[in-house]
């Protein structure tokens, strides 16, 4: 059992894992930021190949990591983690209307009133860091 690197000269680089029953797990991270991934089973003389993009890349990731995302059906973004059964992420995007534009996450009491965290802001596009927003109304 063992865990390898190697740097391939204008491939990219490769990662090898070798489980306890011997099988074989190969991933290659390329330049142009697709994941070629390798299996070959201990007792099999076949090697299966499969070519991700990035955002398959990121999706497997989260799944052997145990982070699950799944869409809900009001749009938002449910996030569950494995190692902690009872801890569900969900991500909803509103817009504000003009009537609370100006107000700070505070003055709008949104925590106490819904149970709802706010964990990030963004106005036109740009990210506005959570402390301005919670202090300045931004």
């Amino acid at each position: 059992m063992g865990f390898f690197h190697q740097v391939l000269p204008g491939i990219g680089t490769k990662y090898e894992l070798e489980t306890e029953s011997g099988d074989l797990i190969s991933v290659i991270f390329m330049p142009n930021g697709r994941v070629q991934l390798y299996t070959q089973p201990s007792q099999c003389p076949d090697c299966y190949a499969a070519d991700l993009n990035p955002m398959e890349t990121r999706r497997l990731g989260n799944v052997l990591t145990g982070a699950i995302m799944e869409a809900e059906e009001e749009g938002g973004v449910e996030i569950a983690f494995s190692a902690l059964a009872d801890l569900r992420i969900v991500v909803h995007t509103y817009i504000i209307h003009e009537q609370l534009s100006g107000k700070s996450i505070t003055d709008l009491d949104i925590r106490s009133r819904t149970g709802v965290t706010v964990l990030a802001v963004s106005r036109g596009g740009v990210k506005i860091p959570l402390i301005h927003a919670l202090i300045f109304g931004l």
